[in-house]
């Protein structure tokens, strides 16, 4: 397996593309795990259970048109599900550069936050709503 340093990662949200302005990214993708223990059982047993995910993102701030503050005020006061797509480099999607992508709510915005002579940042967590596409093609 290649190793891979994390430098461009491609991070379309609701058909804006801000990948130039993400600092950090991370997926969580979570699979429910249900109790199926009977009784006289001597071990617990787990059942598969639905799927669920969500994402993290650390922007640089930019109140332009278009860019940060613009294009998450708008989901935010919208109110809406929104579609994403996600890739771990800039590059076209393909074998070793999958894409990940849905819909999904803005459940938490920071659109101010630091100290003096700090890099302005905004933080954002986003609830995948429905399942999630990997697409290679």
């Amino acid at each position: 397996m290649a190793v891979f340093v994390y430098t461009d990662a491609h991070l379309t949200i609701n058909s804006v593309d801000l990948s130039d302005h993400v600092r950090s990214l991370t997926t969580n993708f979570i699979q429910e795990t249900p109790d199926s223990t009977a009784m006289s059982a001597t071990a617990r047993t787990k059942a598969v259970g639905l799927k669920d995910a969500n994402f993290t993102v650390e922007f640089n701030s930019d109140f332009a048109a278009t860019e940060t503050d613009a294009t998450l005020w708008a989901i935010w006061n919208g109110g809406a599900a929104i579609t994403f797509a996600i890739r771990p480099d800039s590059a076209v999607k393909g074998a070793t550069n999958p894409e990940y992508s849905g819909s999904a709510i803005l459940k938490d915005w920071t659109p101010l936050s630091g100290n003096v002579g700090d890099m302005a940042t905004v933080s954002a967590t986003f609830e995948v709503t429905g399942a999630v596409t990997r697409s290679t093609s």
